[in-house]
């Protein structure tokens, strides 16, 4: 159950923002009413509206546009919950829930409502002038049938004559005693019929057992004539897997017998080149055979010359000459065949240096190795260096061999030394001098003098100097003209605004400096643990890199020299290939740091550009309060005055 607590002419028939208040404490019966054309019935329209939807035609936007009809209802339930609806004129998502603002289900509307249609909402609780109409036209065509006009009062149907009637006409269609084409009679005819058809198709006890026998042995028979079928299928797949493979099998047997032939064969490397090499291989094997069918051919020639030939009593006589001939000739042979061997072993030998270069350097192959071989120019620099070397060592020998020269003097003059006498006490003479200095204390004295007068004079140019703007000795201070008073508050002037200045220049550098910490502090955290690289790292070891695949191509193509200014960035790398590798693994490891911390990166790069941008200010603000420390150029002789008078007070 549900209570309409306000209801909502918003935009339909001749009402604009017009509200219906019916709330209260209690569930209740409200009565509007109205004079005629007030809108009574267009309200109760929109309250059907409300609950079932507008439909296609609405013949209330007389005042309001036809998309702009719009009602609303605030309902409210048993457990106190509260529903605010309102209904658009529109297609789709014409019901909204105005609480949340989302489109309401149609559904959950109908199950409020009790499940009752448009129709029946209309004819029980929507009695307007139409229907009334309606009912009166129903009561006078009952024809007095008081039971009739009552039922139609009660449940609304005011059409309960016209409804009647068309069930009596539907009744008259379904069935008559005596009419054959009633829709009853004829399927009671069609039901006779095929009750008939069946009697006839019907088979007595016996024959059916019959038939249910033959039934039986046939799908007994069937269900055999499937197994034998599977059978012979089975047995056919079998037999056909076997003719397949006897193909497979003949092939086996006669690549066995050719294995068996071949005897032991050597296995042979699996190098990239493989495939050519076959095909070389079979290509001279070809060729060979070719070769031997010629010789063959010319061996029988030869035969056949050899049978026509009369042989010389020369020859029998030079048996073990030729004999000599031919163990030679098995020498060559068995030398020829010998390389092959050695061949072999070469192949063998070339593979295991392949091997042994892909561990020290991967990619590396044998043709690339002759590459390295040294250049002249490193040659004659080794030749160079050995001979340095040798030198350094000969003037190492030398050197040796003057110390040990020097020792044998020094020892001699030792040995001379030892064999002089002793040296006489010389006391009385150093008195004797003492008492010859006494009288010289009076150039001591004079000189302390003028020492003293030194050291006056040079703190007199000390205070001058602490006068800050004064430049000059102190014989021009006494001929230094006076400013006037003019002059003196001009200065004065200039002096409290480069003081204010000062001041504020001193307080924006405090301002400046604790950030600046602050920042300095941050950054030396982040980079404390690991150290965290700037793009300009990753280019300037990238352009390393380059310079070192330079030298690398100018040494090793072209047979230059080594970049020093390149080895000089790895002093702990002697030779070129590492000093490269080291660059390579340098670029990579700085643009792997840059792109696995690029957070941490970009805070560090964002903290140094900061603390440069705060040390420029600072720099500049410290400039500021020098050039303000300077109100003039300095104070000198001549009448000219140029600084601050107040400098001048001692």
């Amino acid at each position: 159950m549900m209570k309409i607590s306000a209801f909502k002419l918003l935009a339909y028939g001749p009402f604009t923002n017009k509200v219906l208040d019916f709330s209260g404490s209690d569930f209740g019966l409200h009565v509007v009413y109205g004079p005629n054309e007030a809108g009574k019935s267009t309200a109760l329209r929109a309250l059907i509206g409300l609950f079932y939807g507008f439909g296609h035609n609405v013949k209330d936007n007389w005042f309001h546009n036809y998309n702009k009809l719009v009602v609303g209802a605030s309902l409210t339930f048993l457990d106190g919950e509260v529903l605010n609806l309102s209904r658009y004129k529109r297609r789709k998502n014409d019901l909204i829930n105005d609480d949340i603002g989302e489109p309401f289900e149609q559904a959950k509307l109908d199950l409020h409502l009790g499940k009752i249609g448009r129709k029946n909402f209309e004819h029980a609780f929507g009695i307007s002038h139409d229907s009334l109409r309606q009912g009166v036209e129903s009561i006078l065509s009952a024809g007095g049938d008081l039971g009739h006009a009552l039922f139609a009062a009660t449940s609304g149907l005011n059409t309960l004559k016209q409804v009647m009637v068309k069930l009596e006409a539907k009744h008259d269609l379904l069935f008559t005693p005596r009419k054959k084409t009633a829709t009853i009679n004829v399927g009671i005819s069609q039901l006779d019929e095929l009750r008939k058809k069946q009697r006839e198709s019907s088979a007595g006890y016996l024959p059916w057992q019959k038939k249910k026998k033959e039934l039986d042995a046939l799908e007994q028979s069937e269900v055999e004539g499937i197994k034998q079928v599977e059978a012979v299928g089975l047995k056919i797949s079998l037999l056909s897997r076997y003719r397949n493979a006897l193909g497979s099998v003949a092939t086996q047997e006669q690549l066995e017998k050719n294995l068996s032939e071949l005897g032991v064969v050597p296995d042979l490397p699996d190098p990239d080149d493989f495939s050519q090499r076959r095909v070389a291989t079979q290509v001279a094997i070809k060729e060979s055979r070719q070769a031997e069918n010629n010789l063959t051919r010319d061996l029988a020639d030869i035969d056949r010359k050899l049978e026509k030939l009369t042989y010389d009593e020369k020859i029998i006589a030079n048996e073990k000459l030729i004999k000599t001939l031919a163990d030679e000739a098995h020498v060559h042979a068995q030398a020829t065949a010998d390389s092959k061997d050695q061949r072999a072993r070469i192949y063998q030998y070339n593979e295991s240096a392949q091997q042994v270069l892909d561990i020290l350097r991967p990619g590396l192959t044998l043709n690339s190795v002759q590459a390295l071989r040294l250049s002249k120019p490193e040659k004659r620099k080794i030749q160079r260096l050995g001979a340095e070397g040798a030198k350094a060592q000969e003037s190492v020998a030398s050197t040796l061999k003057a110390l040990h020269l020097d020792e044998a003097n020094l020892e001699k003059a030792q040995a001379e030394l030892d064999k002089l006498e002793k040296l006489k006490d010389t006391s009385a003479l150093a008195d004797c001098l003492t008492r010859a200095a006494e009288y010289g204390k009076l150039e001591d004295r004079l000189a302390d003098a003028t020492a003293q007068l030194a050291m006056s004079k040079e703190q007199v140019n000390v205070d001058l100097a602490a006068l800050g703007l004064w430049a000059g000795d102190i014989s021009e201070l006494k001929r230094l003209a006076l400013p006037t008073k003019e002059t003196m508050r001009a200065f004065e002037t200039d002096l409290a605004d480069a003081d204010q200045k000062l001041a504020d220049a001193e307080k924006e550098s405090i301002r400046i400096q604790e950030p600046l910490k602050e920042k300095e502090e941050a950054l030396l955290e982040m980079t404390k643990t690991r150290k965290l690289p700037a793009l300009d790292d990753l280019r300037s070891h990238r352009n390393l890199r380059d310079r070192g695949w330079q030298s690398v191509r100018t040494v090793w193509l072209k047979g230059g020299d080594v970049d020093h200014d390149f080895m000089a960035s790895f002093p702990g790398n002697s030779d070129l290939a590492d000093a490269y590798e080291n660059s390579v693994a340098r670029a990579d490891n700085t643009s792997d740091v840059l792109r696995d911390d690029a957070d941490a990166v970009a805070r560090a790069e964002t903290l140094r550009t900061d603390i440069r941008h705060q040390k420029r200010a600072l720099k500049k603000l410290r400039r500021a309060k020098r050039d303000w420390t300077r109100t003039g150029r300095p104070f000198g002789a001549g009448g000219k005055n140029y600084g601050h008078p107040s400098a001048l007070i001692l």
